[in-house]
Parts: C-alpha cells; sequence; structure tokens
C-alpha cells in the first residue's frame, strides 16, 4: 500500500467520533468478526468478497494499533500492507464511505451497523 497515512489519519479521526465510548476490548470483538467473514468468504471461494472483508480487517486492526497502541493492531496493519490485495486502498475506502452513512449503535458493548446500506 502506498502512503496510506492520509487515509490512515482520516479512520481514526472518524473512529473516534463516530464511536467515543469504544474500548480495546470491543475491538478485540470486532476484529474476531471481521476475520471470521475474511474465512467464510474465502471458504466459499468468494476472493472478492474476501478482499472486501480484508478491508474491513485493516479498519478494525488500524483502530487497535493507532488507539490503543495494541500488538495484534500494529501486526495485522504492518502484514496487510505487504499483501498484494488487488486494489486495496480503494477498497479501504470504499467501505469507508459505506461505513459514514450506516446508522451505528452499541450492543452488548460492541458498536454495529443496524441498517444495511444499498450500496453492499
Amino acid at each position: 500500500m502506498k502512503n496510506p497515512t492520509k487515509l490512515n489519519k482520516e479512520i481514526i479521526q472518524w473512529h473516534r467520533e463516530t464511536f467515543p465510548n469504544c474500548t480495546f476490548e470491543s475491538q478485540l470483538v470486532k476484529l474476531e468478526e471481521e476475520l471470521s467473514e475474511v474465512v467464510k468468504a474465502h471458504n466459499l471461494g468468494n476472493m472478492q468478497n474476501a478482499y472486501e472483508e480484508m478491508a474491513d480487517v485493516y479498519i478494525v486492526a488500524l483502530v487497535l494499533a493507532k488507539r490503543y497502541k495494541s500488538h495484534i493492531g500494529i501486526y495485522f496493519v504492518e502484514a496487510l500492507k505487504d499483501k498484494d490485495i488487488p486494489f486495496f486502498v480503494m477498497r479501504i475506502k470504499r467501505k469507508m464511505e459505506i461505513n459514514k452513512r450506516r446508522n451505528w449503535v452499541e450492543v452488548d458493548g460492541v458498536y454495529r451497523h443496524n441498517e444495511r446500506s444499498e450500496d453492499e
């Protein structure tokens, strides 16, 4: 990934504003959920969907790395930035556009969107 610094800053700013009560533990739960979605798509042979879900993994891992200085977040961000995922920055930007349009609610300490975007 080439120079994602501006995008990363935008993601972190949006996350802080949208999820002010987010915790390290809730982000770990979210990472587990997103990784499960990647594995499911991969196992079904749907690599396009798996790549899209990797954008979610990157976003969650970035938050873990930057907001919570988490080693697991740092590891995933570093690992993903070196992967040859087709159009990865574009996929992250697209996912962020979707995330910004969503209505988020806190459920059992974890933020979730309660409406599906028509763009998904």
